[in-house]
């Protein structure tokens, strides 16, 4: 828990009566701390901390209703999926506050290549209401000349299709693992996206705006000036630029540190710079600053050391920067009526 923190929540307007003001105690119901791994709606799956976790949890803060799934798998995991998907075996009729609906949680492995792989093999784990049991996959796809260990990733289900980039510092494609068919694939980013140091863990993101996938890009221009891209991606085969967009930093701020969208407004992205939270109208080219981040992100930290020569001691300053620090947004959206959360993992 002392790597993993929230750093901020923000509630839309008209959805702080349903939360009311107590974010601290965001999930206070919860039977111990947690932290949130995937989203759906207006469901969460949480875990305590750590990467070897078998107890996973469904809840919705709303509600305050949670259940534990069945212990998963041993595994080191690397990112984390849930889908909630209509039942079509239950006829509806009208809308129902007890509409059937059935939901899988994925936990990927973290995995590693050798030098003899041709392809990325890599074990998920499946939970699904229906069985009420786990099961387990093995995925593969054509691996980049250049070998990585994948140790996290930020998975973005959009559609029952979940989608993340392949490396978090210098991606240039990304993955997409259809959980209908079983299928996993490379996806490659558009022809015009910007190459090399620019396209950095931050300043790519990938987000699901209204039932479509979006891949965000800022790069600088020069020392004011930057560009924002917006794609989507058109019945999962091609992009579409959207939006290239000629923007200056913030008033005040100095650093761009990452992006995310607006789960239902394609008008709105949201920015980090510096400490500070921006809500960014696209169309009317205006930064709204809404938030604080209690802590700064991949940002150097002054450490004193302290040395002794004979009778002397001096101090020296070392400036550690942690490049590999992240943050992950999880949009909690509600629908007409609060999603159940049932009581057991028997099928729904």
């Amino acid at each position: 828990m002392q790597r993993v923190q929230t750093f901020c929540k923000l509630f839309s307007e008209e959805s702080k009566f349903l939360h009311g003001k107590a974010a601290a105690s965001y999930l206070d119901f919860m039977p111990s701390p947690m932290v949130i791994r995937a989203s759906f709606d207006d469901l969460l799956l949480v875990a305590p901390g750590g990467c070897d976790i078998r107890d996973y949890y469904i809840c919705n803060p709303l509600t305050k209703q949670w259940f534990k799934l069945p212990e998963a798998p041993i595994g080191r995991r690397s990112g984390f999926a849930l889908v909630c998907i209509p039942d079509s075996s239950k006829s509806q009729v009208g809308f129902s506050i007890n509409a059937q609906y059935q939901y899988k949680v994925v936990l990927m492995n973290k995995f590693s290549l050798g030098t003899d792989a041709e392809d990325y093999k890599f074990r998920v784990s499946i939970f699904c209401s229906k069985s009420g049991k786990w099961s387990q996959s093995v995925l593969s796809c054509p691996k980049d000349k250049v070998l990585r260990a994948i140790h996290y990733v930020d998975v973005v289900t959009c559609n029952g299709i979940l989608y993340w980039l392949e490396d978090n510092r210098s991606s240039k494609r990304m993955f997409a693992f259809d959980l209908f068919n079983d299928q996993c694939r490379v996806i490659d980013f558009p022809d015009d996206c910007v190459r090399g140091w620019q396209n950095s863990y931050g300043k790519v993101h990938l987000g699901a705006v209204c039932g479509e996938l979006q891949l965000l890009q800022i790069f600088n221009t020069n020392e004011e000036g930057f560009v924002l891209k917006v794609w989507e991606l058109n019945h999962s085969t091609w992009w579409v630029l959207v939006h290239e967009i000629n923007l200056k930093r913030p008033p005040g701020t100095k650093r761009m540190v990452g992006l995310a969208v607006h789960p239902i407004n394609r008008n709105v992205v949201f920015m980090i710079w510096d400490k500070y939270v921006f809500q960014y109208k696209i169309m009317e080219d205006m930064y709204e600053k809404v938030d604080k981040l209690r802590e700064p992100i991949n940002v150097g930290v002054y450490r004193p050391v302290w040395s002794c020569e004979g009778e002397k001691t001096t101090e020296m300053v070392v400036v550690a920067v942690n490049s590999l620090e992240r943050f992950s947004t999880f949009p909690l959206v509600h629908p007409a009526w609060p999603t159940r959360v049932p009581a057991h993992p028997s099928p729904i």
